[in-house]
């Protein structure tokens, strides 16, 4: 069963839209938990695969089957209550403004880039409701470019409609998208791409969690090329349904004689600080892809 494909088509993403639409909270969270729990059983699903060897790894191989069995559900319910959230509220900025709470560091980023002293270059990984906290973000004023997967299929396509109407500006990973992204840094703008899904055909494997993962890289040049720091986007779901955002300390880039040492390096310092967030709430780092192909067998 190719789940993702299936998943991440663009009739999957606009019937789960549909019935988020309709479907009020009380309805829609049970609902939607449901289906995430039904599909993180399905052991043999190559992304529930995925989840559980992810989770093997981010445990320090510390979880017996059974306990993978219980994360791995506990990852696809809170994934599909992200998307429930997201596609509910996404046209009620009242409510998401109630519901994404930031913290003060996040603050000060929107400060520094009111001033317009130095822009700011984001990464995020896949914890919590990373597009319900765009949205959120976007309402207070944060203007950014976003560095998106290249070539998405149809579903993606539709998500990133959704995140344009939110007020981000989508540009897939491309070297043109890169350029912009660093006239906009360089301008004191804001730029934000992703960490941590798997790139299988790259060169670089920076360790995470103590294991080498093929992880993009690209932002690590980005900040080279522009001199600026890293600082990790993210947040967690909290027990009452709110949503936490917050954002790291900078993350600064170390030169190095060579320059795949400089690369390895400065990813792998921005990786230990995602690792540490992650470990927080290992049940909502929704990440559907192997990141240690070792891991699964």
């Amino acid at each position: 069963m190719n789940l993702e494909t299936f998943l991440n088509g663009r009739f999957s993403v606009g019937l789960a839209l549909f019935l988020a639409q309709v479907m009020p909270p009380a309805v829609g969270v049970r609902f939607s938990e449901a289906v995430g729990n039904g599909l993180g059983s399905r052991s043999r699903v190559a992304q529930v695969r995925a989840v559980r060897a992810n989770q093997w790894v981010v445990s320090g191989g510390r979880l017996s089957p059974h306990e993978l069995e219980d994360i791995s559900r506990a990852t696809f319910r809170c994934a599909a209550r992200n998307l429930y959230d997201y596609f509910h509220n996404y046209r009620k900025p009242k409510v998401i403004q109630k519901l994404v709470r930031f913290s003060p560091s996040f603050d000060r980023c929107l400060e520094q880039l009111q001033r317009g002293d130095q822009g700011i270059l984001f990464v995020c990984p896949h914890l919590s409701n990373i597009d319900l906290i765009g949205r959120a973000a976007a309402l207070r004023g944060l203007r950014m470019q976003v560095l998106s997967y290249p070539q998405p299929p149809g579903g993606y396509r539709l998500q990133n409609l959704l995140r344009k109407y939110s007020g981000l500006e989508i540009t897939p990973m491309s070297i043109s998208a890169l350029q912009q992204a660093s006239q906009r840094l360089q301008a004191g703008g804001a730029v934000l791409t992703g960490v941590d899904r798997p790139l299988p055909a790259s060169k670089y494997k920076p360790r995470f969690f103590n294991r080498p993962a093929a992880l993009p890289v690209a932002y690590v040049r980005l900040a080279l090329k522009t001199g600026l720091p890293v600082t990790i986007l993210t947040g967690c779901r909290k027990p009452d349904g709110s949503y936490s955002v917050w954002a790291s300390e900078p993350v600064a880039m170390k030169p190095y004689p060579d320059l795949q040492n400089e690369i390895m390096r400065n990813a792998e310092a921005v990786l230990e600080v995602v690792a540490e967030y992650i470990r927080l709430a290992p049940e909502q780092w929704a990440m559907f892809y192997p990141v240690w192909q070792e891991a699964l067998s």
